[in-house]
């Protein structure tokens, strides 16, 4: 198989994702985040990772079911731009960025540096404890019932508190003295997150950049885009060279380890061999439909999304569960080679219903975004229950690479949150209904 004709077959999906997206910095909603990070993660990234294949490699796959992958990604994410377009508009003014943005530059600056301490306060506890510095262990740590669980939502809270912080800003709601303490507590919460690896930091450059379209409104797709893509671009190689560099220093507990040399900021080497090694969500996608359509393997019909279901449920509930990776599952039923395989949600529904993908894919995005909605509209009182939700809808939606047991999770927690909410609402009313757009809709 030629590496154009795959090239041409990633280009044709990363087209389809950037004209899904609105152009205007402030018509950014969730899903065009969400849809932006597929054009990377799906579209960028498999260009790069397809120039990084070998000659033997490439020679596997079959051109046909190649383009059909790709093809189907990109109806996928059209079906999903038309439900954009239409579905959900009434509710794009609870779901647009900068909406969300004015709600939460009015968060209280001191329910904000609280909730921050909590957050620092949990990580630096883990590492007293327990020696964890890294968000992922592969020394086997047990952590107590629940540690787990509060690790992930303190990981979406941090999300939300740079989004917080990014809205103070644009707003114009600090002074010089806020400005300065507040930044100092969002260096320590930084460097809290660069030792999460380099999606973290991708995902707060992202962020970054999308904040300096709401300003001025400025389009999308412009020159100083352009620019601002390849410094970022050029910040998130450079930390990357500097993580490669720390990897297993980072996953231990002898910081004092750390490499703070020329080489080990500006040495691509290790970058670019670790992108090369390392599968793109595209290719597991391949091997399941190879197997589908080839091999004639049926497919799983449910079974990985209701055993993540299971698994999903809190281990105080159920505290015998055995959790399975959904990539286990889906390689042991296709009778895959276990490796470090990219997987994205794209992944299971392939697994559980082929090709039908297409079409389940926008509507189980399209059936969070309408919960969400609702839950912001319950929620419009409480500026902290805003500040919540949205951490978590930004993990959720631009965690490309992701498990199904990450969609119920991400479920119950958006759930109790509101419900917490509605309780303070209704106690004490210790907030104020500030949601600019509330009665509009």
């Amino acid at each position: 198989m030629s590496i154009f004709f795959l090239q041409i077959s990633a280009v044709i999906f990363l087209s389809i994702c950037l004209f899904s997206v609105s152009n205007r910095g402030r018509e950014i909603s969730l899903i065009d985040l969400h849809i932006l990070l597929l054009a990377v993660m799906l579209g960028m990234y498999s260009i790069v990772n397809i120039l990084a294949l070998e000659n033997s490699i490439l020679a596997e796959y079959d051109e046909f079911l190649v383009l059909i992958l790709f093809l189907s990604f990109s109806l996928s994410v059209f079906f999903l731009y038309i439900a954009k377009k239409t579905i959900i508009k009434r509710a794009h003014k609870y779901l647009s960025l900068y909406e969300i943005s004015l709600v939460l530059s009015k968060v209280k600056k001191k329910h904000f540096v609280f909730i921050v301490a909590i957050v620092l306060g949990f990580d630096l506890y883990l590492f007293i404890d327990y020696g964890i510095v890294s968000y992922y262990d592969f020394n086997e740590i047990i952590l107590p019932t629940g540690h787990g669980q509060i690790r992930q939502f303190l990981l979406a809270v941090k999300y939300g508190s740079f989004f917080v912080f990014f809205s103070y800003i644009l707003h114009n709601k600090l002074n010089s003295k806020e400005m300065f303490f507040l930044s100092l507590l969002m260096l320590l919460l930084l460097s809290s997150m660069l030792i999460l690896g380099r999606r973290a930091i991708f995902f707060l450059l992202v962020l970054l950049f999308l904040f300096s379209l709401f300003r001025e409104n400025k389009k999308l797709f412009n020159l100083k885009s352009v620019y601002m893509s390849i410094v970022m671009l050029l910040i998130l190689l450079i930390f990357s060279n500097f993580y490669q560099a720390n990897r297993w220093v980072f996953q231990g507990d002898d910081l004092s380890a750390i490499k703070l040399t020329y080489d080990s900021f500006f040495d691509f080497k290790e970058t670019f061999t670790n992108l090369g090694h390392r599968e793109a969500l595209w290719q597991f996608n391949y091997s399941i439909l190879e197997n589908q359509v080839f091999f004639s393997t049926a497919v799983s019909g449910g079974e990985i999304l209701l055993e993540s279901f299971f698994d999903s449920i809190p281990r105080l509930l159920n505290p015998d569960k055995v959790v399975i990776d959904s990539d286990i599952l889906i390689t042991s039923h296709y009778g895959l080679v276990e490796r470090d395989s990219a997987s994205s949600l794209f992944t299971v529904l392939t697994a559980e219903f082929g090709l039908f993908f297409i079409i389940l894919y926008p509507i189980l995005q399209m059936l969070i975004l309408f919960v969400l909605y609702q839950l912001f509209k319950i929620s419009k009182g409480n500026a902290i229950a805003y500040f919540l939700l949205t951490g978590l809808a930004l993990k959720f939606f631009m965690n490309i690479e992701s498990n199904p047991i990450g969609i119920f999770v991400f479920l119950y927690n958006v759930l109790a949150v509101t419900f917490i909410s509605v309780l303070l609402n209704y106690a004490i009313k210790p907030f104020k209904k500030i949601h600019p757009s509330a009665k509009k809709l």
